[in-house]
């Protein structure tokens, strides 16, 4: 699968300053995969998707370099990319659901560290 102008694509997550440990865990789970990533601190004001309220204030971000496997991994998350203006994910239909998977996804999702 190919995304048209697109030869590559990244991996970024976003989380409160209360989740770096994590951050940090993700990161070295992909260092041993042999992707390359950093993390940032940057400032978000606030913003919101759909109902979802996002505060602003300091947020802490693990970017990848561009790799061309990641082109078909998001065509799979996000089958409407060109399709649709804020395309939607789709989980595919072959993810295995194991508990640790579950947890990464649960913590990946940002949920819990903005509320204090």
């Amino acid at each position: 699968l190919h995304i048209p102008g697109r030869s590559t694509a990244l991996l970024q997550m976003e989380q409160h300053p209360d989740r770096l440990g994590w951050l940090e865990q993700v990161q070295g789970i992909l260092s041993t995969c042999g992707v390359q990533t950093k993390i940032d601190t940057r400032y978000r004001n606030p913003s919101s998707i759909g109902n979802r309220i996002l505060p602003g204030g300091t947020y802490h971000t693990l970017r990848s370099l561009n790799y061309v496997e990641f082109v078909s991994d998001r065509q799979r998350w996000y089958p409407n990319l060109n399709q649709e203006k804020k395309p939607r994910k789709v989980v595919p239909q072959d993810i295995r659901l194991t508990p640790l998977v579950v947890a990464h996804w649960f913590c990946g999702d940002g949920r819990g560290g903005d509320a204090k």
